[in-house]
């Protein structure tokens, strides 16, 4: 199950419900054995704490049961043994203890202890839903839409996010937005995934803070405020979401006005994002490959794009480089005429933009040059003066030294290669 929807619950027991007790002693007795247990365990005496809960479910307290099984499971107390931790819950669940059943099922799912088997993950995630237990609600609702072990059903996924939602299961309320948001077999609703994404992040779900920063940076139903889209994404980077540290890197540049044309961004813009781009833009890819280093030796880990159809003035041709999955370099060729006029009125553009360049030489009986460096990036404008060329690149600087090291070590792995085939010759 992916991370951030399937939840172990480790210290369960404030979710627990209280259940009346019986009048016998033992049963009294095994409930206060338990409370001994809760306190210890929150103050970290985990082996005291252990013996309590297990004594506590000799006297037949589920929760005991359920709670040594935790103890074994995450090795607090006692050495981890999945078997044991197999047996607590087993019998947790077989005395009606929602989040016995609960665990049990994560077992089975992760194959702890035993083989992964979906079928009887979802049927101990169903009984502990019917008990009332949130998460079971949620996890199930996840199995739905994702045909585990049962076809798929994204009805019945709902109404399963729906009630973990309403029983404290912030990732079902989050799961929940997700399906408003997408309108999967529900009507599409914005306002309403804001609204779950926002009661999700409140109480610290990192996916709904990521989902939230994403409404937010896209201007989807809210108005776009990447400064709001930071914050969130460095919450839900700070909770362990590894995706939202990559868009933190991505807000962060483009509130440093870092050059985005036609919002691909070196150093950050991903290979398949550019080809999402591409597609959604009406553009073509006349032509893709690795890099050639010399004669027939290519780096495959710069990949190449030669792109037609793009709406920029004076364009001839348009290339764009990635190195390992990232763009590194966007290089457009643009036509120029003998008085210099495309080099002169992409400078005044570009200068109007981010500002006086670093250096600066116009193309009068020589080559003209001007460079920016914006949040990192660099800004050459170029144009040869026996040419009829200018070229534009926007560059990460990092990225593209990385890709010449791998260049080189791509290049002299293939000669030793070449020259020890030839020893024998």
């Amino acid at each position: 199950m992916s991370k951030g929807v399937l939840l172990l619950i480790t210290a369960f027991f404030s979710l627990m419900p209280i259940f009346s007790l019986a009048s016998t002693n033992k049963k009294e007795v095994g409930e206060e054995l338990f409370q001994r247990g809760y306190s210890l365990f929150l103050k970290e005496d985990f082996k005291t704490s252990f013996n309590l809960f297990l004594e506590a479910c000799k006297k037949g307290n589920g929760r005991g049961c359920a709670a040594v099984g935790i103890m074994y499971e995450d090795g607090l107390g006692v050495s981890r043994d999945y078997k044991q931790a197999l047996n607590f819950f087993s019998k947790a669940c077989k005395m009606g203890v929602a989040v016995g059943c609960y665990n049990l099922g994560t077992m089975y799912y992760h194959g702890k202890g035993v083989p992964i088997d979906y079928r009887k993950a979802l049927e101990l995630f169903t009984k502990s839903c019917d008990l009332e237990y949130a998460d079971a609600c949620n996890d199930l609702g996840f199995i739905y839409t994702q045909g585990q072990g049962v076809n798929i059903n994204y009805t019945k996924a709902i109404a399963l996010f729906k009630k973990a939602c309403d029983l404290g299961s912030f990732s079902g309320c989050n799961n929940l937005g997700v399906m408003y948001e997408n309108g999967i077999s529900v009507h599409k609703d914005v306002k309403k995934a804001w609204e779950l994404y926002s009661k999700a992040c409140e109480k610290n779900v990192a996916l709904g803070c990521a989902n939230l920063a994403s409404l937010y940076y896209r201007g989807i139903y809210v108005e776009k405020n990447v400064e709001r889209a930071l914050d969130l994404w460095k919450k839900a980077c700070k909770l362990g979401n590894q995706e939202a540290c990559t868009q933190v890197e991505k807000a962060k540049r483009e509130m440093q006005k870092v050059p985005s044309p036609f919002g691909l961004t070196v150093g950050v813009t991903s290979e398949e994002e550019f080809k999402e781009i591409v597609k959604n833009k009406g553009w073509k890819i006349a032509k893709s490959g690795y890099r050639v280093i010399k004669n027939d030796i290519v780096n495959p880990n710069v990949t190449g794009y030669k792109i037609v159809g793009i709406p920029l003035e004076k364009l001839k041709s348009a290339y764009f480089w990635f190195f390992k999955g990232k763009l590194m370099k966007i290089d457009y060729r643009l036509r120029e005429s003998m008085d210099k006029s495309t080099f002169y009125m992409y400078y005044d553009l570009l200068k109007n933009k981010y500002g006086n360049p670093l250096s600066y030489t116009p193309p009068k009986l020589k080559d003209g040059r001007a460079l920016w460096k914006v949040g990192g990036i660099e800004i050459e404008l170029y144009s040869p003066w026996v040419t009829t060329i200018t070229y534009l690149s926007y560059t990460d600087p990092n990225l593209y030294s990385q890709a010449a090291e791998s260049d080189k070590a791509i290049y002299e792995e293939q000669t030793r290669r070449k020259a020890k085939s030839l020893e024998g010759m």
